[in-house]
């Protein structure tokens, strides 16, 4: 088993975690960090108190190193570098007597986010708040994925939700800075994932097997038969739904299973593109985190792609193929703890290179209900700033109904094709709910 977390010297620029590095990478050009811009807006509900809010804010930025870090480049490598706490300022913004504000929200988070972020300058975050009427404001968020991921902002706002409720009663605000920093997770990953440890070589060589003989890219119905140079990045996004009486009873469905509400949407995606694409395997990417027991309150950057290979058979009952998909995700995810860079380019080494992945699949994790001091803060709407990398199908198990997205690159894919094939995922469901141990090739699109 190994070591668990410790605090390290914090005596000059500290290791990067591998995710980090994977993201560092990817971001070089201020054109490619763009498309690692992430723009989101709470709504907040109630009287709220602005300088509560402000302060509370301030507090959790100082608390946590990950939101005040830069990375600076050493021998082809990124390293942390953690400035010192000091308010990062939240302004305000009036949209009062804005006859739609959702508008003038959306208009103001595309204008800032065309501002880059600079990984060795910062900072990496940048917050602000929009007031649109005595009881409704808009927290926007703009930051670099580097800084964290979807959990980080839920605990973020969890601890903003702590500080301003302290705040509202005149009581001290809670400690942060004395938690261990994601630069502690980020030395503790560097040690116990060594490219000469056993864990490390064991992965590996599973991955190998995996990938083992060379599998074809999948290929997309959608997909353009020229690429389209002048689509924008809005024509890329497709927000959709499924009816609450189906979401539930996939949930029940996947209960009476053993599987998750996770693996029974991910099963209906894939067995809709095995429908659709006649091959025999589908390569998926999904994400898993590589979150411990100590890190569940900590701010930074876990996510890691993971590649899914699913040997379709449309002969199966939707039940059978279930079973074949959760084992498939149960087994990838106990190996997941090589972030995908590393082992690809350990692959490549040993002349065995992943096969390539356009298409992810994710489950938004859900939001914590956020009732406080008078106030209410729902959860995050995302707005696309730049072109959309591959194809991603993103379901919202709370909010199935209509926060359930299609985000992908629109040059490459057709929109009105990506349409219809969400169209025929919804109609899937409903015949799988219908008869689950029917053959997938029978059931009627």
């Amino acid at each position: 088993m190994p070591p668990g977390l410790v605090r390290i010297p914090r005596n000059g620029p500290l290791a990067s975690s591998f995710a980090q590095e994977r993201i560092w990478r990817l971001s070089r050009s201020p054109e490619a960090s763009a498309g690692y811009t992430v723009a989101s807006e709470n709504r907040i509900r109630g009287a709220l108190d602005v300088a509560a809010m402000r302060a509370a804010l301030e507090h959790v930025v100082m608390g946590n190193e990950i939101l005040r870090t830069t990375y600076v480049e050493r021998e082809g490598r990124p390293f942390q570098v953690v400035g010192r706490p000091r308010p990062i300022g939240v302004p305000v913004v009036e949209l009062d007597g804005d006859s739609d504000p959702d508008a003038g929200v959306a208009t103001i988070l595309r204008r800032d986010a065309r501002e880059p972020f600079d990984l060795e300058r910062g900072p990496l975050l940048r917050l602000r708040l929009l007031r649109v009427d005595d009881d409704e404001h808009r927290l926007l968020r703009l930051c670099h994925h580097i800084v964290t991921d979807a959990q980080s902002w839920r605990v973020f706002c969890t601890d903003v939700a702590r500080g301003y409720e302290a705040l509202r009663r005149g009581n001290a605000l809670p400690m942060i800075a004395d938690r261990l920093q994601y630069a502690d997770f980020a030395g503790w990953e560097r040690e116990t994932l060594r490219p000469d440890g056993p864990r490390y070589r064991e992965e590996v060589d599973w991955w190998r097997r995996a990938f083992e003989p060379g599998r074809p890219a999948l290929r997309l119905p959608f997909s353009r038969p020229t690429p389209v140079p002048d689509a924008a990045p809005a024509d890329g996004v497709i927000h959709w739904g499924i009816e609450a009486g189906e979401a539930a009873a996939l949930d029940e469905l996947a209960r009476r299973a053993g599987a998750t509400p996770y693996a029974v949407r991910l099963a209906l995606f894939a067995a809709l593109l095995g429908l659709e694409t006649g091959q025999e395997e589908i390569l998926l990417g999904t994400y898993a985190t590589n979150r411990r027991a100590e890190t569940q309150s900590m701010l930074g950057f876990f996510s890691n792609p993971i590649t899914l290979v699913l040997r379709f058979d449309p002969k199966l009952s939707f039940r059978r193929w279930l079973a074949r998909v959760r084992g498939v995700v149960v087994e990838a995810k106990a190996r997941s703890g090589i972030p995908y860079e590393g082992l690809s380019e350990e692959l490549h080494r040993r002349g065995a290179p992943p096969p390539e992945i356009k298409t992810m699949f994710s489950l938004r994790s859900r939001w914590p209900e956020l009732s406080f001091g008078g106030i209410e803060i729902g959860p995050p709407r995302y707005t696309i700033v730049g072109m959309p990398w591959g194809f991603s199908f993103i379901v919202d198990p709370k909010m199935e109904s209509d926060r359930c997205m299609t985000v992908f690159d629109a040059r490459m894919y057709d929109p009105g094709a990506v349409r219809g094939f969400v169209e025929r995922y919804r109609r899937l469901v409903g015949r799988v709910l219908e008869k689950p141990n029917r053959r997938l090739r029978k059931l009627d699109l």
